[in-house]
């Protein structure tokens, strides 16, 4: 089962961090995140709603971003 203690705070920016879990319908990748009801299990994607965490589910890893972000996402490279 997920718990607090083992899913670990919130990031630096304050959102859920992002783990990899194991469930019984197979990975998924969720924010896990504390409600008046225990744990559950949320998406970024809001088609997907938020669901309770269960016994069965593991934490598979933590992850990571590695990276930087472009501040002209979208745009092509530029051309002479």
């Amino acid at each position: 089962m997920i718990s607090a203690a083992s899913a670990g705070g919130a990031s630096e920016a304050g959102a859920p961090e992002i783990f990899v879990v194991q469930t019984a319908d197979g990975l998924v990748v969720k924010r896990n995140r504390e409600n008046e009801d225990g744990r559950e299990l949320v998406s970024d994607n809001s088609n997907y709603p938020p669901r309770p965490t269960t016994e069965d589910d593991r934490i598979v890893g933590r992850v990571a971003w590695h990276g930087t972000l472009s501040t002209t996402l979208g745009e092509g490279p530029e051309e002479d």
